[in-house]
């Protein structure tokens, strides 16, 4: 009876660490399923992150962009402060002409109206004189002058 005893209390101690084996089992598979959620989660957040330093930088570029625009711009303004729209020539024509106390003996120029209005600084071209008046041309457009 004491060995058949002892089987059945060694039989209790191995179903006892079975369950205790099987419950730990149990326990490894949750915290296996919580890990396995937690690195889809930060899978997930990377993906976010990269995204958001891909707009971040596409940010940074347009702002640059922006602020070069600016720049130019405002250099533009400067440079068209300094110019006066002057009327030339018997037919009514226009040119943009240096204002006096911008000039000096050797800048006295005139700058094509149409590239003005687009913002652009061409200076008219000397086609030398027939009869009696002064040609100019712009060397960017078609726009023509007599003085």
């Amino acid at each position: 009876m004491i060995a058949e005893l002892t089987t059945a209390i060694a039989g209790l101690k191995a179903a006892s660490e079975l369950g205790t084996l099987m419950l730990k089992m149990k326990v490894d598979a949750a915290v296996t399923d919580k890990v396995i959620e937690s690195q889809a989660a930060i899978f997930s957040a990377q993906a976010a992150m990269i995204e958001l330093q891909s707009k971040h930088q596409e940010l940074l570029e347009e702002n640059g962009r922006l602020k070069q625009k600016l720049i130019e711009m405002e250099s533009w303004d400067v440079e068209a402060q300094k110019y006066i729209l002057t009327e030339v020539g018997g037919r009514k024509g226009v040119v943009y002409a240096l204002k006096p106390e911008h000039r000096d003996s050797a800048s006295s120029h005139y700058l094509c109206p149409e590239c003005y209005q687009e913002k652009r600084k061409s200076i008219l071209q000397n086609t030398g004189s027939i009869s009696g008046r002064t040609g100019y041309f712009c060397s960017r457009c078609p726009t023509k002058v007599q003085m």
